[in-house]
């Protein structure tokens, strides 16, 4: 599970440096296809470690990528 975590995280931050704007849990469910509990736990973790913000706007969660923190995710990782 937690290397599906890592993997989904991965995901996660490749389609915020395609989509650039912020998404919620439900659009990014949507746009992988993956459960909601593993994208609920990636996401988790990608704002534990300084990767994502979060911001509540008109009752929804919105999630975006810190720039910096994805410019060195795809530093590492191609």
């Amino acid at each position: 599970m937690i290397l599906n975590i890592g993997i989904v995280s991965g995901e996660i931050l490749e389609v915020f440096d395609e989509v650039k704007n912020p998404l919620t849990e439900r659009e990014l469910e949507v746009y992988l296809g993956h459960s909601q509990e593993k994208i609920l736990m990636s996401l988790g973790w990608l704002v534990r470690e300084g990767f994502l913000t979060v911001e509540e706007k008109c009752g929804n969660t919105f999630f975006a990528c810190k720039k910096e923190a994805n410019k060195e995710y795809m530093l590492i990782n191609h």
